[in-house]
């Protein structure tokens, strides 16, 4: 494995240490609520960009290999009556990003449930993440942590678990560069322990 491969799972296992250390912390003064708290896989997604490349040769990767666990917990820690229409979500996962690189993410979402149709459950919101990921088509691929704010939709069944979640990520200036919108679709599955 290379070593920009073994520095990006290093950041996301200590990210997603740092995010159960504060979700246990919740927990200790009674922000947790019981019976609020399911974890999710989230496996592939496919995305879809606002342009091609500037590369000439190269095409956006846009069917993503990815595994990640996210966290939902019901309520909001900082409040203390628990209202189960908003959750907070931590995740942690890898992902082949748009230039065909293994990259790495760890994150926290607020999002509320805004419709709900029998077991159908709508939810925006946003996450704040940090991706490990490239940021160059050069061989020798630069790595680099990217901060980012991602706003979300996130629809799940209640009943069989599945889910699909839609992240945008909007055009920012970031050092010195110009990202590329971009709207990714992602499967989730939830995991019964």
């Amino acid at each position: 494995m290379k070593p920009r491969y073994c520095l990006g799972a290093g950041v996301v296992t200590m990210a997603c240490m740092a995010l159960t250390q504060v979700a246990q912390a919740f927990d200790k003064v009674g922000a947790t609520p019981r019976g609020g708290d399911e974890w999710f896989m989230t496996l592939g997604g496919t995305s879809s960009h606002a342009r091609e490349t500037r590369v000439d040769g190269r095409a956006w990767n846009e069917s993503h290999s990815s595994f990640g666990l996210e966290r939902r917990v019901a309520g909001l820690p900082w409040r203390s009556q628990i209202d189960p229409r908003w959750q907070v979500r931590y995740l942690g996962g890898t992902l082949e990003d748009s230039r065909y690189v293994w990259s790495s993410y760890a994150g926290v979402g607020v999002l509320r449930e805004v419709a709900h149709h029998g077991p159908l459950r709508l939810h925006v919101g946003a996450y704040s993440s940090l991706y490990y990921k490239s940021t160059s088509w050069r061989s020798d691929g630069a790595m680099k942590l990217i901060p980012a704010v991602l706003p979300t939709m996130s629809l799940t069944d209640q009943r069989s678990g599945l889910g699909v979640n839609l992240l945008w990520v909007p055009p920012v200036r970031w050092a010195g560069r110009d990202t590329i919108s971009t709207v990714l679709l992602q499967m989730s599955y939830r995991v019964e322990y």
